[in-house]
């Protein structure tokens, strides 16, 4: 089936188990991977410190979140009583 892709709005053969045509696609593990690797170094960080130290759009750091790719960790906002 023939249809737009959502990212960069170029038409594709849309194929099951993809939303993105085959570049936007590839943009994107290519992106993950980065972040992954990035993570694996480097425990934590905002999405901004994720994004800006590794180049990858802080949209997409959103979309990994959403989609389950990244844990979020719980902050501890309790302060010291002393």
């Amino acid at each position: 089936m023939l249809s737009n892709c959502p990212q960069c709005r170029r038409p594709y053969v849309a194929a099951a188990g993809f939303d993105n045509c085959p570049d936007c696609t590839s943009d994107d593990q290519k992106s993950d991977r980065i972040v992954h690797s990035f993570l694996s170094r480097q425990t934590g960080g905002t999405i901004d410190e994720i994004s800006a130290r590794t180049r990858v759009p802080r949209e997409r750091v959103i979309e990994m979140m959403k989609q389950g790719r990244l844990l979020i960790a719980q902050q501890d906002n309790r302060q010291c009583v002393r």
